[in-house]
């Protein structure tokens, strides 16, 4: 609460507005501010690599920009929004303006991570990219989907999807948690 507080005392000193801000107002601002912060988007976006710190991949993952603005843009919401809608709605406007000219790649800011994180299957499924192998140096035409450890806890099911290359070599592995509500329905 005290952030938002911030940011809505921060922009009613920017726009030289009487009255408070709004939550439109706040998260307006907050998408412009991150919008101003990034680089240009290429046409390309470079989802995973090596050198990234934050993952542990043996693949490079290039997507085109607009493949991507459009998977974002019919993914659902989240029922229940851990953080604000703005960062996903930055993400989209950030795609959508990715430069045409050239074939640049852009390696995806650690901003938007959260928005990909847990979804690489679905996006592998949906999207046509270049997916190159380190280890063997050559681009994954079909790669290799294997679900690991099942586990059903409550409500939750815990699984890793493991994917490779014709190869066998690990390219990425992801973490999923399935909830299943039964009985009465959610609300929604």
């Amino acid at each position: 609460m005290r952030g938002l507080r911030a940011l809505r005392d921060e922009w009613l000193g920017l726009s030289g507005r009487r009255r408070s801000a709004t939550q439109a107002d706040v998260q307006a601002w907050t998408v412009g501010k991150l919008l101003l912060e990034l680089p240009r988007c290429g046409p390309r976006i470079r989802l995973l690599w090596p050198q990234n710190d934050r993952t542990n991949t043996g693949c490079e993952w290039i997507v085109p920009a607009r493949d991507l603005a459009d998977w974002i843009q019919t993914r659902p919401k989240p029922v229940v929004a851990a953080r604000p809608d703005g960062v996903r709605r930055a993400f989209h406007l950030w795609l959508q303006a990715a430069d045409d000219q050239g074939d640049a790649t852009t390696d995806l800011p650690e901003a938007f991570r959260a928005e990909v994180q847990g979804r690489y299957r679905e996006i592998l499924s949906a999207i046509a990219g270049d997916l190159r192998c380190v280890q063997c140096l050559a681009f994954v035409a079909s790669p290799w989907v294997e679900e690991e450890g099942r586990t059903q806890n409550g409500a939750f099911t815990l699984s890793t999807t493991r994917v490779c290359c014709e190869r066998g070599h690990d390219l990425f592995r992801e973490d999923v948690a399935i909830e299943i509500h039964r009985g009465a329905s959610a609300p929604l």
